[in-house]
């Protein structure tokens, strides 16, 4: 298990619920809207809340009547966003997915990451195009997330890299040790 999921798992899950629409949001939100996209009931939803809110990880900014919810921007929060977010949540379970195939040699990201997809160079020899669909099916089904990808062997992308090909931001998020 990995520790992201160990920590995870020690969440309670409602809270684990919250904690994940806030964190992944763009934008400020709304009790309702919290509570309906986390399945979580408003009251206890506004409980859930009002716990972030004196740990300093949410703030609530207040117009008018209306309270709207959204993530402080602190070092605690930069914690729990690494645990929380749900790109490189899903980049690791990709991950795992797929290093045990023969052959593969190292993923990179490339380009940003967004928020609902991610597009990733899969290098190595003689790579098993099925699994890598089969990873990437359940990627989508699992998390509404888009893992675009392009397998290259070594040879492809020195080449490819060299002529200038992938100018873009590149980050390896795995390699064969």
């Amino acid at each position: 298990m990995q520790k992201i999921e160990l920590v995870r798992g020690l969440l309670d899950r409602k809270k684990l619920a919250v904690m994940d629409i806030l964190f992944n949001a763009h934008e400020e939100m709304y009790l309702g809207e919290i509570s309906k996209k986390s399945k979580v009931p408003v009251a206890t939803c506004f409980r859930i809340i009002g716990e972030l809110v004196k740990l300093d990880l949410v703030k609530v900014v207040q117009i008018k009547r209306l309270k709207l919810y959204l993530v402080e921007k602190n070092e605690k929060t930069l914690f729990w966003g690494n645990i929380l977010k749900k790109g490189r949540q899903v980049l690791d379970d990709f991950i795992s997915m797929v290093k045990d195939m023969p052959g593969l040699q190292e993923v990179m990201l490339h380009g940003e990451e967004m928020k609902d997809r991610a597009n990733l160079l899969v290098i190595g020899e003689n790579l098993d195009e099925s699994v890598l669909k089969r990873a990437m099916s359940d990627i989508r089904d699992k998390y509404q997330f888009t893992i675009t990808y392009l397998p290259l062997t070594l040879l492809q992308y020195k080449q490819m890299s060299v002529m200038g090909m992938y100018g873009e931001k590149k980050k390896v998020i795995w390699a064969r040790k």
